[in-house]
């Protein structure tokens, strides 16, 4: 993204957010103008950004642009996202059934 012109680009990794001091990894969010999310397994990503509490966070981003790619466009939709929550619940009750 720096070849693109930006200043600076940094990660978070949503894997990592729980064993971060909130303090500072919400400091990191809210000082940024863009957030990047990327593609990927959208019940993944989502499962994350609910588990490490960026999701509720966002909503007091008003001003900060959210540029998904693939998965990361998904989980921001509120239909879409309420239907992966829907498969993300009966994979998990299938993966506890085991196989059969």
């Amino acid at each position: 993204m720096t070849e693109l012109g930006w200043k600076s680009v940094g990660v978070l990794e949503l894997t990592a957010l729980p064993s971060i001091d909130e303090a500072r990894w919400v400091s990191w969010v809210r000082e940024a103008d863009v957030l990047l999310v990327n593609g990927g397994d959208a019940l993944y990503l989502g499962h994350w950004m609910r588990e490490s509490g960026l999701a509720e966070l966002l909503p007091s981003l008003p001003d900060t642009v959210y540029e998904g790619l693939s998965a990361g466009s998904l989980v921001m939709t509120p239909r879409i996202g309420e239907e992966l929550r829907g498969l993300e619940a009966a994979h998990r009750r299938r993966r506890r059934a085991g196989p059969g």
